[in-house]
């Protein structure tokens, strides 16, 4: 059974894109992209204003974003929140659920 092709529009591309930049703190890459299982992302920027128009709306989101200090934050904590992210079918692979992890756990 194939998946459906995802339509890409403005707005679902920002609701996708911008968590993602967001987590890397930066635009992502073509590859970062694929890894968290919206390669054809890259080529939907291209379609919709260029990779550089989108780079400009990410970098004008994550300035608007305040600037939180990090809390320290106990290792099992993280570890047991990046688990049930995976579980609950969070997208990206295990770095990046440890990462969301930290951060949601470091803002909580």
């Amino acid at each position: 059974m194939t998946t459906p092709r995802r339509q890409w529009t403005d707005e679902t591309i920002r609701e996708v894109l911008l968590p993602i930049a967001s987590e890397l703190g930066r635009m992502p890459t073509r590859g970062e992209l694929t890894a968290h299982g919206v390669g054809g992302l890259w080529s939907a920027l291209g379609r919709r204003g260029g990779v550089d128009a989108w780079r400009e709306v990410v970098a004008s989101h994550l300035s608007a974003e305040p600037i939180v200090e990090p809390l320290a934050v106990d290792e099992e904590h993280v570890r047991v929140a990046a688990y049930f992210m995976f579980q609950n079918g969070h997208p990206g692979g295990p770095d990046s659920h440890w990462l969301a992890a930290q951060r949601e756990l470091a803002t909580a």
